[in-house]
């Protein structure tokens, strides 16, 4: 009985371990930014990462460009066309998923020799 209690003890506790490692999506990264950001962005914090996203950005910013622009399109057009301000996002992205991995506990290795006598004096 004792043994079992133990038993379940340990599965339960490196379950709560596992559980408890923390990952990173680079949606959360964008959140946890815009949120910080609060009120000072005009629109939404997108990192491009496919061509169909990609198309609806270059369509907005030709759209926002058909217009005349104030300051919160200019920020806007910054924000959705600019290479400078994807290369950063994509960073800290980068950035945190690093450190989040920096955090874990490393892979197990296993390490083997065979020591081989090659004569007997």
């Amino acid at each position: 009985m004792t043994r079992r209690i133990f038993k379940l003890s340990a599965i339960a506790l490196s379950v709560a371990v596992l559980a408890g490692c923390a990952s990173v999506t680079p949606q959360g990264v964008l959140t946890d930014t815009a949120q910080r950001m609060g009120q000072q962005t005009p629109a939404p914090i997108v990192l491009i990462s496919t061509s169909s996203e990609q198309t609806a950005a270059q369509a907005r910013a030709n759209n926002l460009l058909a217009q005349a622009l104030d300051q919160a399109a200019a920020v806007e057009l910054a924000m959705t066309n600019s290479p400078a301000f994807q290369a950063m996002l994509a960073n800290g992205v980068a950035n945190s998923s690093t450190a989040a991995q920096g955090g874990r506990i490393a892979n197990p290795q296993f390490g083997f020799e065979r020591m081989q006598a090659t004569g007997v004096a």
